[in-house]
């Protein structure tokens, strides 16, 4: 029966105790812990469904779910379970997750999901009826097959080019699933501009060899048999892209066992492509060769490694490039029409290994062999001035010596003009370095211009000598590559954005161990600013750290102002110790946009947002957080790890949200008129006053998945109650479809969940999901308060609050106290 109560100021003590005599015993000798059992959310129509079903005789288990994910499946209103041969299926445990209020199996009724029922017998089929919360019902009937036969999963592996589908052409019932014997129809479709050809597929029993897939072709589209073995196979396919061309784009290589890459220059018209080496790769024998091709395959001359496929990229291993400067190692394209072009010749070299300097003073070397004849010249800036070069094959500059720039006297500003394109190296820490006198950029790359930096270069503003400027270390319009261990360093920027780079509608690429350290700016981005349609991509073990900014973006500033500048951070590149105002590590503004797939953002400091600001101003900024990325151990007022304000968008579609600390509110995640969207991914162990994991101020929070876990809200005197360790919404909105709140601890109030406002609405929907409270029989798993609401905690300050609306679906939730000074005009509708 479904009740309405309605809590008055006058009547708190009576309300909160008949409440609980509705759902307890009135047990008054142990705590008040009513369970509220709500009706689904409106609009819902899946009330009384099974998701999942499984079964254990103890030593083993299995379970179906509602897509196959197993041996087995759910069909409509029937569940087959497939068990190992031989198992005894009298008297087996069984597992149930479902949508309704209860199951039973015609003797015991239980309620809540997921729920357990004990040595069933399954000798003949058994019925469970599940009831929804409305009371209607749905019967599943479960059949449990000691089957005569193992089954065997198959999956995709390494798919490049296009897709693959399968089909168990023996059972159709079972898709990810067959036994040994049987046939498996494997369906090949490339994406636009690929093929399908022969021998460029294979499938890979669990501790076998692979085994060649031919498959036949028919309106672009492959098909192939495959007998089932008896083991799981995994299917990788590379599809050929079509057409006659046959050229090299990309040449790397990488040593061992360090995996150190160095990038190659293609030079189209002769077919070289020459690699540069810091001296200090002793060894060019059993390298690694990484080529992105656009033929069908590659195959590779003597000494040119060991093919790990023909599809681009393709990785040679062994290779040997020890004599390549006398006997380059050849590498030859095929295209899709089996048309060949001239072998490419590859030299690995050492680069900065100049011949001695004539009598007299020089800083750099311009080899010959690349439009240079092997000069020397007193300046950087004359040899820049020869250089020429293209973008697939850049002029090659050494610095054999440091080259103090004073672009207000003697040494003008390195420029790279329009049209130039030239790759600057060190084999030693040589070094670029401020003069006292010397306020602008050192380098700017102008448009249609590229440079690349790498070896041991040091590009350094020179400000522990007390010299200060009015730029960035760099400033691009065109194109920029810090790799090897380059490092831009110490500037001071007292007057404009960016204290290492500053790019401007250019291209910016940070790889390799490439390090932008301790800079400064009075404006944005202490280490990276980027504007207009700027492009900022970081990836290998690059770094920026110790930057600061007076204003925002310790570390990168992605300042869109009503443009789209795009930054995109992936592998093991790390953003950590820099500080701001807002946005310690990383700030994205107006339309700028920022896509993290991996990497860490630690340790960063900031008034807002000590790891990520995201802030709108009439075109919303976005953050999309997935994969591998981590944002970990930084600190704010608000918003340790993340704060999302003023139209901003985060979503986390993976990831880590970890250990970050606020002196206020929002120990992982602070939204403030902003929008955050869970999908998955985990916060957890972070540290606030008042939301430890997540604070909503009038901002929007979806979570249709993930876990929130071991937060904790302690009130330390920073403003807070110490309230709302997993959650703390205020005239805010939260929405949970599904994902897990567990383990969280609020000091006062609120453990999982703390709703609270001062007159403006505040809404929170529960319809999936789990939040653990103290009934539940794992421990470890119970969301804690120090006062009350240990799960949910419904405080409203004001007697004039309106319209807190609670809808808390199927599953059970906890709760240890509700607060009920609502005023009169609040509710709380509950089903018993």
């Amino acid at each position: 029966m479904k009740k309405n109560v309605r809590y008055r100021s006058g009547f708190l003590l009576i309300a909160c105790l008949l409440t609980a005599c509705l759902f307890s015993a009135c047990d008054f000798d142990e705590p008040l812990e009513p369970f509220i059992r709500a009706q689904a959310a409106p609009g819902s129509t899946d009330k009384a469904i099974i998701t999942a079903f499984s079964v254990t005789d103890g030593a083993n288990i299995w379970m179906v779910t509602g897509t196959p994910s197993a041996p087995g499946s759910i069909i409509g209103a029937t569940v087959i379970v497939n068990v190992t041969p031989g198992t005894l299926i009298t008297g087996l445990d069984a597992a149930i997750t479902h949508t309704g209020a209860s199951i039973t199996d015609g003797t015991t009724e239980q309620t809540g999901s997921p729920a357990s029922f004990s040595a069933v017998n399954f000798s003949s089929p058994v019925t469970f009826t599940v009831k929804a919360a409305d009371h209607t019902t749905q019967a599943y009937t479960v059949i449990v097959n000691a089957d005569p036969a193992p089954f065997y999963g198959f999956s995709k592996g390494t798919v490049t080019g296009g897709d693959l589908s399968f089909m168990n052409t023996t059972n159709p019932s079972f898709l990810t699933y067959a036994h040994a014997g049987d046939s498996i129809t494997v369906t090949f479709t490339p994406n636009s501009g690929y093929d399908v050809t022969g021998g460029a597929y294979s499938y890979t029993p669990a501790g076998g060899s692979p085994v060649t897939i031919t498959p036949t072709v028919s309106g672009g589209v492959g098909t192939a048999t495959i007998t089932m073995p008896t083991a799981d196979i995994t299917v990788d396919a590379a599809f050929m892209p079509n057409g006659s061309s046959n050229a090299i784009t990309v040449f790397s290589v990488s040593e061992t066992p360090t995996g150190q890459k160095y990038w190659g220059g293609i030079n189209e018209t002769n077919h070289t492509i020459v690699v540069p080496v810091p001296s200090s790769v002793t060894s060019l024998s059993g390298m690694t060769a990484t080529v992105n091709h656009t033929g069908a395959s590659i195959t590779p001359g003597a000494n040119g490694g060991t093919a790990g496929g023909a599809v681009s990229p393709v990785t040679f291993t062994g290779a040997d490039f020890t004599n390549s400067d006398t006997t380059p190692v050849t590498y030859t394209v095929t295209a899709a029409d089996t048309t060949t072009q001239a072998a490419y010749t590859v030299s690995v070299v050492h680069e900065g290994t100049a011949p001695p300097p004539p009598s007299g003073t020089y800083v750099a070397y311009r080899p010959a062999g690349n439009g240079g004849a092997g000069d020397f010249y007193p300046t950087l800036a004359a040899a820049v001035n020869e250089a020429a070069g293209t973008a697939a094959n850049p002029d090659a500059i050494i610095l054999i010596n440091n080259e103090n720039i004073d672009n207000s006297i003697t040494h003008p500003v390195i420029t790279i003009s329009g049209g130039k394109h030239i790759r600057l190296t060190s084999s030693t820490n040589k070094a670029i370095n401020r003069a006292a006198s010397s306020f602008g950029s050192l380098i700017t790359v102008d448009a249609t211009a590229s440079l690349e930096l790498g070896g041991f270069l040091i590009i350094d503003g020179d400000s522990t000598s007390g010299c200060t400027a009015t730029a960035a270390l760099i400033t691009v319009n065109g194109t920029l590559k810090l790799g090897g261990s380059v490092v831009l360093q110490y500037n001071y920027n007292s007057d404009q954005d960016g204290g290492g780079v500053y790019v401007d509608g250019g291209t910016f690429t940070m790889s390799d161990n490439a390090k932008i350290s301790n800079n400064y700016t009075a404006y944005k981005g202490g280490g990276v600013f980027i504007e207009t349609t700027s492009t900022f991509t970081m990836s290998g073990s690059a770094e920026i750290s110790n930057n600061e900014a007076a204003s925002n973006g310790g570390g990168v500033s992605v300042y869109g102002d009503g443009d789209s500048p795009r930054f995109t951070m992936s592998d093991s590149a790390q953003i950590s110790d820099n500080t701001a105002t807002d946005g310690g590590g990383v700030y994205v503004y107006n339309g700028g946009i920022f896509t993290m797939t991996g990497g860490t953002i630690e340790s960063n400091n900031a008034s807002n947002g000590g790891g990520v600001s995201v802030y709108g101003d009439g075109d919303s900024p976005r953050f999309t957080m997935s994969d591998s990325a981590q944002i970990s151990g930084n600190n704010a007022t608000n918003g340790g790890g993340v704060y999302v304000d003023n139209g901003g968008i985060f979503t986390m579609t993976d990831g880590t949200i970890e250990s970050n600390e606020a002196g206020n509110q929002g120990g992982g995640v602070y939204v403030f008129t902003g929008f955050f969207t869970m999908t998955d991914g985990t916060i957890k162990s972070n540290e606030a006053d008042d939301g430890g994991g997540v604070y909503v101020y009038n901002g929007f929070f979806t979570m249709t998945d993930g876990t929130i876990e071991l937060n904790k809200a302690i009130d330390d005197g920073g403003g807070g109650s110490g309230g709302g360790g997993g959650v703390y919404v205020y005239n805010g909105f939260f929405t949970m479809t599904d994902g897990t709140i567990e383990s969280n601890t609020a000091s006062a109030q609120g453990g999982g969940i703390y709703i609270g406002s001062d007159g403006t609405s505040s809404y929170f929907s529960k319809t999936g999901g789990t939040i653990y409270g103290s009934d539940d029989p794992t421990a470890a798993l119970h969301n804690t308060a120090g006062s009350s609401g240990g799960v949910l905690y419904l405080s409203p300050s004001s007697s004039n609050f309106f319209g807190l609306s609670t809808t808390i679906g199927s599953s059970r939730i906890g709760i240890s106290k509700v607060d009920a000074g609502f005023g009169d005009t609040g509710w709380l509708t509950t089903t018993p």
